[in-house]
Parts: C-alpha cells; structure tokens; sequence
C-alpha cells in the first residue's frame, strides 16, 4: 500500500523550501567525517536542534549524492517501517492478555489492526513529511516514538513475568535511546514521557506510582531536556507572545487543536506553508469547537 501510493515522489525534484539550506546548500552532509559529525551534533539545523534528521541526510547524500530520488525514498522507506511498527504495536495492546491467541477474536485483532495501520499508511496528513524531503523530522520522530512504546512495553512484559532486572533495565535505556531519537528529530517527542506514563497508569497494578517513576524517570529527563533546548534555541525571526500564558495564546491552542482535529477527519487544503492562526477573540467559531474538542477529549480520557 505504501509502494503503492508514494511510488511516484520518486521523480519528484526537491522542494524550494528549507531544502536548500538543509541539504543541497549543507556542507556538514558532504561526507561522513568526524568534523561534520562533531558540527551536526554541536549545531542547529536552520532554528532547529535536530542533528538526527542531519544525520541521515549525511548517510543519503552518501549514498545517492545529490539525488532528489534517494533521499524520498528514505523518507517512504521509513514511513514504511513506522506503518509495520503501529500494526505490531495495536496488536500487542489488545493481545496483551493472550499473546498466543488463534481464536476467532485473535482474527479479527489482526483485522483490526491491519485496518488501522492501513488509515495511517496513507492517510494524506503523512503526505507532507514523506514526500518533502525537510519533513523527514518526522517520520523520524514517528520512529522514535513507537520504537520507544515497543521497548517499553518488551521491559514491562519481562517485569511482570519475573524476568532478571538487567533484561528489564536494558529494555528501559532502550526506551530512553528511542525516545532521545525522537526528541532530535523532532521536538515533538517531547510528549512520549506523557504517553508512557498513560499507558502505565492504565495498565499497571497497584502500588504504580514507584513503578511508573523508575520505568519513566529517563524520558522524563530526556523530554525536559528537549523542551528547554528548543526554547533557548528559538529564533528570533519567531513570533513570541509577550506575556506567557495570555488570552491569545489560550485561543491559538483551542483553534489549533480544532484545526488539527477536523483536519485528520477531514484532511483538505494541506499545503507546506501555513498563515499564522492568532484569532481575534474567542467569539471565532474555530476558537468555540476547539475550547468544546478539548474539554470532550479530556472528558474521554
């Protein structure tokens, strides 16, 4: 399904947009050496701290030099194996109980999981980050993410089933890894601490909250240390919003988050570049459906 829909974004040139500056103009991908290696690590990629993403830019150019082919189809073949990762990753969630299951029910788990991983595979949202070469961050960061589940989910299983202490802690810095992985491709995977810690409360049996704090305390270090990389590193091309947590910005979020919403369910007018979003007041009607979405969702949860 994923050959099959982004087959074609292999002729395609590279965009105009971050491209350059990123790759066709980068002197730190020309070749793998220690100094470019030590420069990606040290330094900012444009406003961002995200030398993962420069990294394979590295492995590509490499590779295919300076072929816009090359390095789309890294970007598919990653969102490849993030679309076998969710399928593996629904079917452990709801196999966690009977893990060796053959029954009707098993069946349709795997149905149902192959259904979901399908909707994700191409649902047009992943559009963007797999056929622009800039959006690599994440498709990286996805990987980082569900790599970071899967671990952590591999030292839980081994914890509740007695396993020696070094298997689960290997499995945990193996979390930790996947997850700074994420964070260095893209600041986002700064909230994979808030979905580990979700999934533990859920699911682990009393007393949690040690539990939760010895199995986390990592990501959480890795998510903070993310978030305040990211805010001194901001540039000052960025619009700020003086005043912290104002009016404004607690209309942008409610518009965002109902942006977001309605596009995944209703995914038209994608494009690259976006306007800046700042309502006028909280009358918009954008800003009303995001304030009533957010409360639902919290409701849900």
């Amino acid at each position: 399904m994923v050959s099959v829909a982004f087959f074609p974004i292999l002729g395609f040139e590279f965009i105009d947009l971050d491209v350059p500056g990123q790759v066709i103009n980068n002197p730190d991908i020309r070749a793998i050496t220690c100094h470019n290696l030590k420069h990606i690590f040290t330094s900012r990629s444009i406003s961002s701290y995200y030398p993962i993403r420069t990294l394979t830019y590295a492995i590509d150019h490499a590779i295919w030099g300076l072929e816009p082919g090359g390095f789309k189809l890294t970007n598919a073949l990653i969102h490849l194996v993030n679309v076998y990762l969710v399928f593996w990753l629904i079917l452990r969630l709801s196999r966690r109980d009977h893990p060796t299951d053959s029954s009707p029910r098993a069946r349709g788990e795997v149905a149902v999981a192959t259904f979901a991983a399908g909707i994700f595979a191409v649902h047009p949202v992943v559009v963007e980050p797999v056929a622009w070469v800039s959006g690599r961050e994440e498709v990286l960061m996805t990987l980082g993410a569900l790599g970071c589940l899967h671990a952590h989910l591999a030292a839980r299983r081994l914890q509740s089933e007695g396993a020696p202490w070094t298997r689960v802690l290997a499995w945990h810095l193996c979390a930790a890894v996947f997850c700074a992985t994420a964070c260095m491709s893209n600041a986002v995977g700064a909230v994979i601490p808030l979905l580990i810690v979700a999934w533990d409360v859920i699911v682990l049996p009393r007393p949690r909250l040690w539990k939760t704090l010895g199995g986390t305390s990592l990501l959480w270090l890795i998510g903070s240390a993310t978030i305040v990389v990211k805010k001194a590193g901001e540039s000052v091309d960025t619009r700020e919003l003086e005043g912290g947590f104002t009016g404004e910005w607690v209309a942008i979020v409610m518009r965002t988050y109902w942006l977001n919403l309605k596009t995944i369910f209703r995914p038209a007018e994608l494009a690259i570049a976006y306007e800046w979003i700042t309502p006028k007041s909280f009358a918009e009607l954008d800003v009303i459906l995001g304030g009533v979405a957010l409360v639902a969702t919290c409701a849900v949860l």
